[in-house]
């Protein structure tokens, strides 16, 4: 028998820190912003994912309604490297449900 709701897994995304660690900084602020939020509703946003095709063309969009993170992965500073690394991180959000707008 159908169950009576669907329960989505968290969308986990992988992004480069830029430079100035701006991104990496918004996403720790709304964690910890949410977690401030009186009456424990979390401050959500609907996020559009893009996704492409070989040659960086736009082939999906998908919106995930009423999103909000609620972990950020952590990352490691070294001296140690001789190629250039580019710092990377993992953001993971909670969401209502989504859909293909494209």
């Amino acid at each position: 028998m159908p169950g009576d709701h669907v329960a989505y897994d968290q969308l986990s995304i992988k992004f480069l820190v830029d430079e100035d660690m701006v991104n990496y900084q918004e996403m720790l602020n709304w964690i910890v912003e949410n977690s401030k939020s009186a009456g424990g509703k979390p401050i959500m946003h609907d996020l559009i994912l893009s996704v492409l095709t070989g040659k960086n063309n736009s082939n999906k969009m998908v919106r995930f309604h009423n999103a909000f993170p609620i972990s950020l992965s952590g990352f490691e500073f070294s001296t140690q490297i001789a190629d250039i690394e580019y710092i990377t991180c993992e953001v993971g959000f909670r969401y209502s449900h989504f859909d293909f707008i494209k």
